[in-house]
């Protein structure tokens, strides 16, 4: 008898498997953006982050798997082995590229930004490329269009990721507005949109167990042809600066989503809402409504933009009256009322249905997903209503949170779906039931009465009973009692988010919105209908002008433009409105809805307020003492007097490196400096936000040597210009010293000609801000001659101004000269805790250096008399005078340096300090233990 064959393995990736691996970043870009959501104060870019994520990571992705998944329905084909697994590794290329995209944004490096996004494009254009060639070999089908504008959509995503990478190169200001709004119109309209109306075309007359009526039917080939060309004309009204045209575009796109709406309306009418999991419904519905109100509103401000005071195009804005915050108004009810709501409610349908099982484990699975429907979907779009149209930053806050927390539940709502469904097919298992027919993917599409006619929704009502209450809202019947108590529980729940953020915003501040912008104890102020524009020029720690007037109730619209060429700025006003940072060259806009007092202004960059960067809305017909003082301090990075509470008695915490003392032996020669921001401890349990060369606080110990070359490559990899200042050279400053943009370098070649210690520093004004935070070192040019010692260190001593702990330093402290701490080496007592080391009749040498920015020092070492001292290129002092003199301390003043040699003739424990004893209290001290 011949041996038997192995039964055939199940295809490693049918339908749900690769439903299963596909579906794997889309999980990994939810828990991303709940995480993100949590921490994005803390984190750079964040609020582009959360757009993209969402935009790019989650809708881009959902959209390509489940087009693949209709296209494969619509046109009945399925796909092989080889195919799935292209499939798949499209995806994973297409989170590679999204994922290089926002490390471009996060690193502020429009290279790595523009590869991200061509790979975006290049994997949406294969996408494309393989939705057509599949379209060419299905044989003809009813909704072969759909597959068509499936195709057309994604290639249009293609073409707005290189809008996109345009943008990261932070283009000429007039060209900035257009590209941003190209780049939406691409990618919003042309791809999500695109898609989306195709899908609910076929999927909402399924997800209602009707008929698609006629008129839908035939709003697939206006929408194939009609949507990207109305995208297209948008597009072309952009990048010409025609506002108009750009008008013309949306209002066309509109009236398609309209025809759609109204046909899936008529096709809802039909449908026994008593027997449907509600959810998915009633989710889609919300999505496309907040999908036409968003429309309008963007028509509206095209043509306001076009009849308004007209000039070119702003940087970030569409310019007249369309800027950068009228365009990201339209952000939260595009991707949060649209998006995310259309993408919960079809994959709440999609999802049980894919897995299969039968008809009984998908109604478990919808009748979980749709639990407490009406309520969720009515909360989530009232907690929207009141996030846009919210004044108070409490009520915005609590808003959000209740439309995260109705988003968050959708996951162990699919846990428990997928756990129902595998409990209904066990016992069906163990009944011994057959699955009366398995559901398939063209049951997702186009449904016939055969599939959703009386009969099919006789046997489901049937198991509906068996399984569950027939009141219980999602389970397959849906009584009024509980639809009505859903939808109550929503609007409770949205109310008390409305009346809990109101009386967050309105303690201590004597109610109203007038108490919010400083002008207490007044009715809020009237819209007066009048719209008052400013554009102001941030330049030389300057805005220009630096006041201006407006009328109680007035819109003010500030256009704030940074023409500094290397330094970022910022305008925030005291109650709240921010520009957020500006780049060199580029723009943003500042709107006050409504003006309801005096309010002061300024530059939140640290140390930029200081300097005079510093403006004022006047009001008229307000009273005076706006919210300029002590209600907008609080947002300034500028602390003042930050009380700061050191215990010095406590070691570095045990994360901190101690710096290396020792001098370098070799010559330097050539070193590269690269500048960067990082957060630094500076003192045990306080750290700051360091300005660094080189990642520390105090840049790297520089040798050089009489005559000799070094040579600094400077890079900045920063967030804002920085420079460097070598005093060990003779230099034209205009060429070497000159401050550098973000992104920029320069080298730096001098010729050591002169012994000595000396200091370099970012000489970048507020210079005295940059020196504090980190920005300095030493460059040691030992003299000719020097006799030999067994040690040789260097303690260069600077001082902290604290803010609050991980901040920015107190550019006030600075101005007054109040140190909180100072530092040897760029830490606060490090060599008490981890001390110099020597043996008894050892000799060493100690360069020492007062890098400031303000203070001296008095260099002495308790139990030592130094016998040689050398300050500022001449020996004070030689152990071989004749006089046979000694001496107690070096002075240096700021920038100076030298150094003190002496030998250690007994054992013990000496103390380095600096003879300005409350400097020595406040860190400036080292031990050197001296052993046998």
């Amino acid at each position: 008898m011949p041996p038997l064959s192995p039964a055939p393995s199940p295809d490693p990736l049918s339908r749900g498997a690769w439903h299963r691996r596909a579906s794997r970043p889309v999980l990994a870009w939810m828990l991303a953006l709940v995480v993100l959501a949590l921490v994005h104060r803390w984190v750079p870019q964040a609020r582009w982050l959360l757009v993209h994520m969402a935009t790019l990571g989650l809708l881009t992705t959902s959209v390509m798997i489940w087009a693949q998944h209709f296209a494969d329905a619509l046109l009945r084909t399925r796909a092989d082995e080889a195919a799935r697994r292209r499939q798949v590794r499209r995806i994973r290329a297409l989170t590679l590229s999204i994922l290089v995209t926002c490390a471009g944004m996060l690193l502020a490096v429009p290279v790595v930004t523009t590869v991200g996004a061509a790979g975006v494009a290049g994997t949406m254009i294969w996408f494309a490329a393989s939705l057509a060639r599949q379209l060419r070999a299905a044989l003809a089908a009813r909704f072969s269009r759909v597959v068509t504008g499936y195709a057309v959509a994604a290639s249009m995503l293609g073409i707005g990721a290189g809008f996109g990478a345009a943008l990261a190169f932070s283009p000429p200001p007039r060209w900035q507005g257009r590209l941003l709004l190209a780049h939406q119109a691409a990618n919003l309209l042309g791809f999500i949109g695109t898609t989306a109306l195709l899908t609910l075309v076929t999927l909402g007359p399924t997800v209602m167990r009707v008929r698609m009526p006629p008129s839908l039917e035939r709003s697939v080939r206006r929408t194939v042809v009609g949507a990207p060309c109305a995208t297209a004309v948008t597009i072309a009204g952009a990048l010409l600066g025609w506002p108009l045209l750009a008008a013309v575009g949306v209002a066309a796109y509109t009236a398609l989503v309209v025809v759609v709406l109204v046909g899936l309306i008529r096709a809802a009418r039909a449908a026994r809402w008593g027997s449907l999991p509600l959810f998915p419904p009633l989710s889609m519905g919300a999505a496309l409504m907040w999908l036409t109100g968003t429309l309008v509103v963007t028509v509206v401000l095209l043509v306001r933009a076009r009849v308004g005071p007209w000039g070119p195009w702003g940087a970030v804005g569409v310019g007249g009256e369309l800027g950068e915050a009228d365009l990201q108004a339209l952000t939260v009810p595009f991707i949060g009322g649209f998006g995310l709501q259309l993408l919960l409610g079809a994959m709440s349908f999609l999802m049980p249905t894919v897995m299969g099982g039968g008809p009984r484990a998908v109604r478990a699975g919808l009748a979980e997903l749709s639990r407490g429907a009406t309520g969720r979907v009515v909360l989530y779009n009232l907690a929207l209503v009141v996030y846009l149209l919210a004044d108070g930053s409490w009520t915005r806050v609590l808003a959000s949170i209740a439309a995260a927390a109705v988003l968050v539940a959708f996951v162990p709502l699919m846990v428990r779906a997928v756990v129902m469904s595998l409990r209904v097919r066990r016992d069906e298992e163990t009944r011994g039931d057959a699955p009366r027919r398995e559901v398939t993917p063209t049951d997702t599409v186009a449904p016939t009465r055969a599939a959703t006619g009386d009969a099919a929704r006789g046997g489901e009502a049937r198991t509906a009973r068996r399984d569950a209450p027939a009141d219980r809202e999602g389970a397959g019947g849906v009584g009024r009692r509980s639809v009505g108590a859903g939808a109550a529980l929503g609007l409770a729940g949205a109310l008390g988010v409305l009346a809990g953020g109101q009386a967050l915003d309105h303690r201590g501040t004597g109610g109203g919105r007038a108490a919010a912008t400083g002008t207490p104890g007044t009715d809020a102020a009237a819209p007066s209908g009048r719209t008052v524009r400013a554009s102001l020029s941030a330049h030389d720690m300057r805005f220009t002008p630096d006041r201006v007037t407006a009328r109680r109730g007035d819109r003010v619209v500030l256009t704030v433009t940074n023409d500094d060429p290397t330094m970022p700025h910022d305008l925030l006003l005291a109650t709240g409105e921010t520009t957020g940072r500006i780049a060199p060259g580029a723009s943003a806009d500042l709107v006050v809805e409504v003006a309801d007092g005096s309010v002061d202004g300024w530059c939140t960059i640290v140390g930029h307020r200081g300097m005079g960067m510093v403006f004022s809305l006047d009001v008229q017909g307000a009273e005076a003492g706006s919210g300029s003082s002590e209600a907008g301090r609080g947002g300034a990075t500028e602390t003042g007097s930050t009380v700061v509470s050191v215990d010095l008695a406590q070691p570095p915490s045990a994360s901190f490196v101690t710096r290396d003392p020792v001098v370098p032996r070799e010559p330097t020669g050539e070193i590269t400096f690269t500048v960067r921001e990082a957060v630094q401890e500076v003192a045990p349990g306080h750290s700051i936000r360091a300005m660094t060369y080189n990642g520390r606080v105090m840049g790297p110990v520089l040798r050089g040597e009489l005559g000799r070359g070094l040579t600094v490559h400077l890079e900045n990899a920063g967030t804002m210009g920085h420079s460097l200042d070598l005093h060990a050279g003779t230099v034209s400053p205009d060429a070497v010293m000159r401050t550098i943009a973000p992104g920029e370098s320069l080298d730096y070649a001098i010729t050591t000609d002169h012994a000595g210690m000396w200091l370099y520093h970012c000489s970048t004004m507020p210079m005295s801000v940059h020196l504090a935070s980190g920005m300095f070192g030493a460059v040691i040019v030992p003299p000719a001659g020097r006799a030999p010692v067994d040690h040789e260190w260097v303690l260069v001593q600077s001082e902290g101004y604290l803010g609050t702990d991980g901040e920015e330093v107190d550019a006030d402290k600075i101005a007054a000269e109040r140190p909180d701490v100072i530092l040897w080496n760029g830490h606060a007592n490090q060599y008490v805790h981890d001390p110099l080391r020597a043996r008894r009749g050892e000799r060493a040498r100690i360069w020492v250096m007062s890098a400031g920015p303000s203070r001296s020092m008095s260099f002495h070492v308790v139990g030592g008399v130094f016998d040689t001292v050398f300050a500022e290129g001449a020996y004070l002092l030689r152990a071989e005078d004749a006089t046979g003199g000694g001496s107690q301390a070096l002075h240096l003043g700021p920038a100076q340096g030298g150094f003190v040699e002496l030998t250690f003739s007994a054992s013990g424990t000496y103390t380095a300090v600096s003879h300005a004893v409350v400097d020595m209290e406040r860190g400036a001290r080292a031990l050197i233990v001296v052993e046998e």
